[in-house]
Formats: C-alpha cells, sequence, structure tokens
C-alpha cells in the first residue's frame, strides 16, 4: 500500500519518501476524524504547499504508459498513454491469447503503433522514465523495451509482482551466467542465422530443441543460456538482477552471433516480463535482426522481428 501511495503522490509531483507518506497519513487522519466530506482543489493545494510537500523541480519528470495484450486492468494512476493491443490476439472478450488473428500483425501493425507512440512520447515530453503498466505478453515486453531503448535515453520502469524495477538499477555483483559454450552447439554448417534460448523462470531447453528439429529454415548453431541459480519464478530477486541478465545477455549474444558472422539472432525466453523488457531495452548493436519467438503451446511461433 505504501509503495503505491508512494507512486500515485510521485506521478502527481509530491514528495514520496518515507517523511512525506507520514505526513500525508497524518493529513489524511485530521480530515477523516473532523468528518470532512469535502477537499477543495484550493484547500488541498494550500495544505501541501504548507506541508512542503511538493516535490523539487529537479525530480526526475515520468509519463505512464499502459500496454495490453491479454485483459484491460485499471490502476490507480491514470496513462498518459495507451497501447491497446488485445484486438490482435485470439480469445475472449475478457482474456486474449498468445495467439494473434493475423501474423503478419506482429511486423505489420503492431510494431508501427508503437514506433509511432515513442516518436509522441519524444515529441510531445521531454520526460524520459517511462512507467509501463499492463497485462501483455513476453513478445510484446521485448518490442517495448527495444524501442524504449538505452540509447535512445529512456528509463523504463516496470511493475514485476508489486515491486517497481528500473532499467538504470545498479547490475547485481552476484548475478552471473552459463551457458553451453561460447560457440554454441552447431547445427547448419552453412546456416547464417543463430539461435539463442534463455532460462530464468524454468528451463526451456526441450521445448527450444524439438523446435528446433522441425525448422524451416537453416540455423548455424544454438547457444543456451541461464543464470547459475534455480530456476523458478523467484530466480530475479530485484531490479539489479534483471540489469544484470540483460547486460549479460547482450554481451552473450553479441559475441555469439559475431563468432558465426549470422545475419539474425531467434530468440527465445522463459522468464518474467521484466527479464524481456530488460533485455530489449539493452539490444542494440547485437545483429542485424533479432526474431523474437513466442511461446504458444505446445510450440513457438514467430513474433516480432527487430532491426539494428
Amino acid at each position: 500500500m505504501a509503495e503505491r501511495a508512494a507512486e500515485r503522490m510521485e506521478h502527481h509531483g509530491l514528495k514520496s519518501d518515507e517523511n512525506a507518506l507520514l505526513i500525508a497519513v497524518s493529513i489524511v487522519r485530521g480530515w477523516v476524524t473532523a468528518g470532512r466530506q469535502e477537499i477543495a482543489k484550493a484547500d488541498l493545494e494550500a495544505v501541501i504547499t504548507h506541508h512542503d510537500l511538493w516535490a523539487p523541480e529537479e525530480v526526475r519528470p515520468s509519463v505512464n504508459v499502459y500496454v495490453s495484450t491479454i485483459k484491460d486492468q485499471k490502476f490507480d494512476v491514470d496513462p498518459d498513454y495507451l497501447l491497446d493491443w488485445r484486438r490482435y490476439f485470439l480469445g475472449g472478450p475478457a482474456l486474449r491469447g498468445h495467439v494473434t488473428i493475423d501474423p503478419a500483425d506482429w511486423n505489420g501493425k503492431m510494431i508501427s503503433e508503437l514506433l509511432a507512440l515513442e516518436t509522441r512520447v519524444s515529441s510531445e515530453t521531454r520526460k524520459r522514465l517511462i512507467r509501463a503498466r499492463g497485462l501483455a505478453r513476453l513478445s510484446a515486453w521485448f518490442a517495448f523495451g527495444h524501442v524504449f531503448c538505452d540509447v535512445a535515453g529512456y528509463t523504463i520502469e516496470v511493475d514485476q509482482q508489486g515491486q517497481f524495477w528500473q532499467t538504470d538499477a545498479q547490475q547485481s555483483g552476484d548475478f552471473t551466467l552459463s551457458s553451453n559454450g561460447p560457440n554454441g552447439e552447431m547445427l547448419d554448417a552453412d546456416g547464417e542465422t543463430v539461435a539463442v534460448a534463455i532460462s530464468v523462470s524454468g528451463d526451456l531447453e526441450a521445448d527450444v530443441r524439438r523446435h528446433l528439429e522441425h525448422r524451416t529454415q537453416k540455423v548455424k548453431a544454438v547457444l543456451f543460456v541461464r543464470p547459475t541459480r534455480n530456476l523458478d519464478r523467484h530466480c530475479l530477486r530485484d531490479a539489479g538482477d534483471a540489469v544484470a541478465l540483460a547486460d549479460g545477455v547482450k554481451a552473450m549474444m553479441r559475441e555469439f552471433a559475431k563468432r558465426h558472422r549470422a545475419k539474425c539472432v531467434v530468440l527465445y525466453y522463459l522468464g518474467p516480463l521484466s527479464g524481456a523488457c530488460f533485455i530489449g531495452h539493452r539490444l542494440n548493436a547485437v545483429c542485424r535482426e533479432i526474431q523474437i519467438m513466442e511461446w504458444t503451446d505446445p510450440d513457438y511461433l514467430p513474433s516480432f522481428k527487430l532491426s539494428y
């Protein structure tokens, strides 16, 4: 509750530290005790000024962007920008699935809408802290991080199970990754595409191997990457772990693609939304194209193709 209140106070230009929250609680408690039913805006602003609750100008400004592919969701603070992609996905009106009605919509419509949104944000405001919220599939979070990327000056904040993680957090020093070697596992010697599979909340190696057995394009090699700790929903403990994951994956992918002179990386991922968004946020200068794969149970289908 304190985190939610702090988020709302910060969004409205107020201080949001522990002391500010205590002052705000005291003010509201006084109104409740006095039986006050209505608060005029002028009176509210006067109380905020009297108690020095306005945030200083140098505090990082932000915009709220809501992304949805699954279902509608109500949040405490209304969005500044809304990206509703539910109409592109199969499923009922209350819950949309992983599969698009038209596979061409990933790169024919959705990526164009996302790029147009970034153009609006960059032209309508100088704010570069993007508070991203909403219920969306992992492919959407990869694309969102890619468009609002690190090199464009954006910082993204996501809600990871009630915790607010930002992409500029300090990297965890004790988070490490392992793989099946810098060259990966060789498949098609004359292929110009490589595959990278990232396991975080579970092991996806068997599913990826099964998918690659029926590949229609030549894949030169596959790299399996995972943290050196238990793979479960708690594998990423905080934003620092997510940053370490993104930075580590980028370094390994770039070296892997370079070794094999790949023109495209096919990317598989099993993990929390924060990992997908943070990795997408970092994936510049890795390969000419990165094809994101979406798990549709019992197989993978291509989603966004990210170009660099």
